[in-house]
């Protein structure tokens, strides 16, 4: 999940919103799988935001909801 401002995308397509987000991963739960939610948002996006989206995630069933980070590592 790619969360930039004002824009979700998922496995490369747009998200307009987090109803629609939650009804996307319900259905993918709803088969029986569970692959993991990476949430990769952008540097600008506030943090609130992001934890929306994973609290979102979980609460549609995602038991693998994790965040992407940078290494600082050159």
């Amino acid at each position: 999940i790619r969360v930039c401002l004002p824009v979700m995308e998922m496995a490369g397509r747009r998200i307009g919103s987090l109803d629609e987000f939650r009804e996307r991963i319900g259905k993918v739960v709803s088969l029986g799988v569970q692959p993991p939610v990476i949430i990769d948002p952008e540097a600008d996006v506030e943090m609130h935001r992001a934890v929306k989206v994973y609290d979102v995630a979980r609460a549609a069933g995602a038991d693998r909801v994790l965040y992407a980070t940078e290494s600082d590592a050159d």
